[in-house]
């Protein structure tokens, strides 16, 4: 017999001459401490991330809302301004105030 199977019979034998535990049920409330506890408490990293994004969704909101009370606010151009973006060969340079003269 190898030195495993000696000590594996020694276990076995101590363990068959242990005494029988008794009832194995739950202490009473363990389940609703359980719940409690998975329900409640500090939450872990994921989210502090939950809560970055939020506000950082929220501040987009707020920049998206400011574009566009800024762009109905402010008064529609002449019209022959906004053709000449279409009709010139250089939108880049009209949006820039850049001539060609230079």
């Amino acid at each position: 017999m190898s030195q495993s199977d000696e000590i594996w019979r020694k276990l076995t034998a101590a363990a068959r001459q242990a005494p029988p535990r008794g009832d194995d049920t739950a202490p009473f409330g363990f389940a609703g401490r359980v719940a409690a506890r998975a329900f409640g408490g500090r939450r872990s990293g994921g989210a502090m991330i939950e809560r970055l994004a939020l506000r950082a969704l929220s501040v987009a909101g707020l920049a998206a809302i400011l574009a566009l009370v800024t762009h109905l606010s402010v008064p529609a151009s002449n019209a022959s301004d906004d053709e000449s973006l279409f009709t010139l060969e250089d939108p880049a340079a009209i949006v820039l105030g850049v001539t060609g003269d230079e």
